[in-house]
């Protein structure tokens, strides 16, 4: 530390709200809210106060502290994830790789209608091959309602997904 600032006998005293307001030209309750934010701590000198009170000031002024300063930090964060996720998905419409909504919603309907037919007729092969080795008939009601339940689970869930997609925008 300078000699000189050493030689300053009273900066080396235990500091009071009102005395430094005085020293630094700003208001008690200013002073205060400091103390409350461990800008400046209760028990340290004058010196100390000053010291710490500069460096907070500096900090303010360089953008790096305040009383919005993890504010200030969410949203540098949030709008560099918001310019990253642009830019990926700058980069994948330019390779081709996004699928619309409409399309993905298209595709999933004829999905599963292609996968329904291939149910049924899986189906209706698997009861002839029975009816025709064990000489046994199976009604059609019996077979239409085993059909009709697993084909319609596949069509609300493929709705089901649809929807979430179209509710996501």
């Amino acid at each position: 530390m300078n000699e000189w600032i050493s030689s300053l006998k009273p900066l080396h005293e235990q500091a009071t709200v009102s005395r430094f307001a005085l020293l630094v030209g700003k208001s008690k309750p200013v002073i205060s809210e400091r103390l409350k934010q461990h800008v400046i701590n209760a028990g340290d000198s004058y010196l100390q106060w000053l010291h710490d009170y500069i460096e907070h000031l500096s900090a303010v002024a360089g953008g790096r502290g305040g009383d919005n300063q993890e504010e200030l930090t969410q949203a540098k964060i949030e709008d560099l994830k918001t310019r990253s996720g642009l830019t990926r998905l700058a980069y994948h419409e330019k390779l081709g790789s996004l699928v619309p909504v409409e399309a993905a919603e298209t595709s999933l309907i004829e999905w599963s209608s292609y996968t329904n037919r291939q149910i049924i007729e899986a189906f209706n092969e698997f009861v002839f091959e029975i009816q025709d080795k064990y000489s046994i008939t199976i009604e059609p009601e019996i077979r239409e309602k085993i059909v009709r339940s697993t084909t319609g689970r596949i069509r609300d869930y493929a709705q089901k997904l649809g929807e979430s997609f179209t509710s996501d925008q």
